[in-house]
């Protein structure tokens, strides 16, 4: 829930304000920046499990 708050609030919008705005701009780089968000919710995620995969074996060794 959260990274997909991320997604959207902090890269979707600016990204898309982004896209728009470069010379050329057209409704493709405006839809190039809802699977660039989605690129970067799937690493949090990645990122996360990996932590918390970590933060497990630590506890089963002690």
């Amino acid at each position: 829930m959260v990274q997909g708050l991320i997604g959207a609030l902090a890269l979707r919008i600016p990204l898309a304000f982004i896209y728009t705005s470069l010379p050329g701009a057209n409704l493709f780089y405006l839809g190039m920046a809802t699977p660039t968000s989605s690129l970067v919710q799937t690493v949090i995620c990645l990122l996360y499990f990996r932590r918390l995969k970590q933060k497990l074996r630590r506890r089963q060794i002690k």
